[in-house]
């Protein structure tokens, strides 16, 4: 059995301080975004804390730890730079709805450094 491509649902895989004062909040995978019921179930996992970390640290121990504002612009990006199934663009549209609670928007991007 292969490994989940996405890891570690419990931590940040990478968190990027902009330029403009926003943060990037990047969850990065190891294989193929495949459809199947175990990576969809940990994309969603793996979203959801990162949304119940930012919503935590309103407290603003998130954004003073990166040295931001706590009205900085969040943008999560699944990172791939693999195969990605059309079902995994799909849960991510459907997840903008969870990251509304945090005022952030969510994007796919192929590949690390690639985000648009």
């Amino acid at each position: 059995m292969r490994a989940n491509p996405i890891q570690n649902l419990e931590s940040f895989d990478i968190v990027g301080v902009r330029k403009d004062g926003g943060v990037d909040l990047v969850i990065t995978c190891g294989g193929p975004l495949d459809n199947s019921v175990e990576t969809l179930a940990a994309l969603r996992q793996k979203v959801e804390n990162y949304v119940l970390e930012v919503e935590a640290a309103k407290d603003p121990t998130f954004f003073e730890q990166y040295g931001l504002s706590p009205n900085a612009k969040i943008t999560i990006y699944v990172s791939c730079a693999y195969e990605i199934h059309p079902d995994v663009m799909t849960v991510v549209a459907e997840l903008q709805s969870l990251v509304d609670r945090i005022g952030a928007s969510i994007g796919v991007v192929r590949g690390m450094g690639s985000a648009p």
